[in-house]
């Protein structure tokens, strides 16, 4: 797992209480999503470099969406999701994947899909929406 230097909050709070998690295939995905939601809260990221170092699991009622952002064709979101060992947040929490493929599961409820390339304005907008202030 890589290490990633979220500029978003004080150590403790993206330790302790983050309100968003970014999970991705991609380190500089992931980087650059967490600080493009810099103003919406803490923000924890983690990126799959090593399947067997998961990331701690945040507080179950800290966390208010989990984004899955995937940039290689071979990667699987949900993958991202169980080897970052917060698979019993899915119905819980609302996850937004962010990914170039075709999305067919019904949307709403709590999965939500970004298509990839995406803006800026695009991102804040629907992180808005699903996590608000």
């Amino acid at each position: 797992m890589a290490e990633i230097a979220v500029p978003v909050a004080a150590e403790s709070q993206i330790d302790l209480h983050p309100r968003i998690c970014v999970l991705s295939d991609s380190v500089r995905l992931c980087r650059l999503i967490a600080y493009l939601l810099a103003d919406c809260g803490p923000v924890v990221g983690w990126a799959a470099q090593d399947a067997g170092q998961p990331l701690p699991t945040p507080e179950r009622h800290a966390l208010q969406l989990i984004i899955i952002a995937v940039a290689a064709v071979e990667s699987e979101p949900l993958a991202l999701l169980a080897q970052a060992r917060l698979a019993t947040f899915v119905g819980r929490t609302p996850l937004l994947l962010i990914t170039d493929r075709p999305f067919n599961a019904p949307l709403g409820n709590s999965i939500y899909h970004l298509n990839y390339p995406f803006t800026t304005e695009a991102l804040l907008k629907i992180v808005g929406e699903l996590c608000p202030a």
